[in-house]
């Protein structure tokens, strides 16, 4: 196994990714008791990517939304121009100064990403949503401001742990997400970790991969790769939830 140790700055892209800004992304979903041979696999074809000195980052995501969840409907119904919208952070229960605002868009067969940096002026954990919101918006490009502020209602934290790879002769990134829980917050006022649900017996596995070289990774990862499906972690926490019922295709 090769490892390959990143600076810990976490939203920086991994130096030479040409998949963080407009990638071809496909996930496939596995039950927990895969996820030894999963890594193991992993550990034996890929790199493995380190951010810091852990194999492992905590990923904890804030998602926003409009008050029908729009963004979950259309992740749901497989709209082919789709956004998502999420505050993201790692390796800490709250981010004390710094996180990023992610503007996820799909478009067709093709995912892009706005990432920008946020600086704020105390943990989130001690802001309300007000105030996290009016710290954000005047740090984004017009466009991702003009998304947040059509879809400015906080709905689910979702934390999971991951383990990131990346394939070296496809460039292909591979991640794999586990121990997967979801915090409600629709009509909270400060951010919550308040009754999560869990999705403990689910692994998912994403390959983020240059539009072209999808057979080219797939055909080093043999024996891994499944169908792909639409695991979204989003909308199967808010099925969990109770918001929404998912269509049978939805794993």
């Amino acid at each position: 196994m090769t490892t390959v140790t990143q600076p810990p700055q976490q939203f920086r892209a991994v130096a030479g990714d040409a998949v963080t800004a407009f990638r071809r992304e496909l996930k496939y979903a596995y039950r927990t008791f895969d996820i030894d041979r999963i890594i193991a696999m992993l550990d034996t074809r890929c790199e493995l990517v380190k951010f810091g000195a852990s194999d492992v980052s905590a990923v904890s995501s804030i998602y926003f939304d409009d008050d029908r969840l729009t963004s979950v409907w259309e992740s749901m119904s497989g709209v082919g121009n789709r956004i998502k919208l999420r505050l993201r952070w790692y390796d800490a229960a709250w981010p004390e100064r710094n996180s990023i605002f992610e503007v996820k868009r799909r478009a067709g067969a093709g995912v892009f990403k706005d990432r920008s940096e946020i600086a704020l002026d105390r943990s989130i954990g001690a802001m309300t949503y007000g105030q996290i919101l009016s710290e954000i918006l005047p740090q984004l490009s017009q466009t991702a401001a003009t998304w947040l502020s059509q879809r400015r209602t906080p709905t689910v934290l979702v934390r999971y742990d991951r383990r990131h790879y990346r394939e070296p002769f496809s460039g292909a990134r591979l991640t794999v997400d586990y121990n997967i829980r979801g915090y409600d917050q629709l009509g909270r006022l400060t951010p919550s970790l308040d009754f999560p649900i869990g999705l403990h017996e689910r692994v998912v596995v994403e390959m983020k991969v240059s539009p072209g070289q999808e057979h080219r990774a797939a055909d080093r990862l043999r024996g891994l790769l499944t169908r792909p499906c639409r695991s979204s972690k989003l909308v199967l926490c808010c099925a969990r939830f109770g918001w929404k019922l998912l269509p049978d295709r939805h794993d």
